[in-house]
């Protein structure tokens, strides 16, 4: 009888799980607008993740700054479930090594994003910053980039585009400079302490 029971319990718990599965609600990444909702799956259906992923490289002299990107497929922040992009990065300035994050690649993401780039979301040329030479219908990605040395972030948006016949990323990168100390809204502290890549777009070179 026991056993029964037993079996009839893991039969029931089976199915609800199942259900759970089948009646979650799947968004597809570029439909994600503004808040997203708790327990929506939003997928990367039509694949628009997959070109980011690699290495690309700017290089100008004895300057360079290489990113390097994974795609993440069904990241559980435990409130809902997404299909994002990560990445790390290296900055190299007139020779001398600005900052590196590379090694924090392949760092395990639980519930928390580990990584100093991360996003999913895709915006229009209409959307700011504004991309005089986009199609109308044309995708770029927004991401954010942390900046551990100076404890700021950045707003860095990817454009693909051909140059030289070559797959490469227009990367607009921006950072206010402002670092946010304390706890709680009501009491965040302010400091301008700069950022340690400059403010500007680059462009990078997929690498073989």
């Amino acid at each position: 009888m026991k056993k029964i029971i037993l079996l009839c319990l893991l039969v029931f718990n089976f199915t609800c799980c199942k259900a759970q599965i089948l009646e979650q609600q799947i968004v597809p990444i570029e439909d994600l607008k503004g808040l997203s909702t708790e327990g929506t799956y939003y997928k990367d259906v039509h694949n628009l993740l997959n070109p980011y992923v690699g290495t690309w490289l700017y290089t100008n002299g004895t300057t360079s700054l290489k990113f390097v990107f994974r795609k993440i497929i069904g990241f559980n922040n435990g409130y809902n479930t997404k299909d994002i992009l990560v990445g790390e990065y290296e900055y190299i300035e007139n020779g001398n090594t600005k900052i590196n994050t590379l090694q924090n690649l392949n760092v395990d993401i639980p519930y928390k994003i580990n990584q100093n780039i991360s996003g999913n979301s895709f915006i229009y040329s209409f959307i700011y910053p504004l991309c005089n030479d986009c199609g109308i219908n044309e995708l770029r990605l927004q991401l954010s980039l942390g900046d551990p040395l100076k404890d700021v972030g950045y707003n860095l948006v990817l454009r693909k585009i051909i140059v030289g016949g070559q797959n490469a990323l227009s990367a607009y990168m921006r950072s206010d400079g402002i670092k946010y100390t304390g706890d709680a809204i009501d009491n965040y502290q302010t400091e301008f302490v700069g950022a340690t890549i400059p403010n500007s777009t680059y462009v990078l070179i997929k690498q073989p």
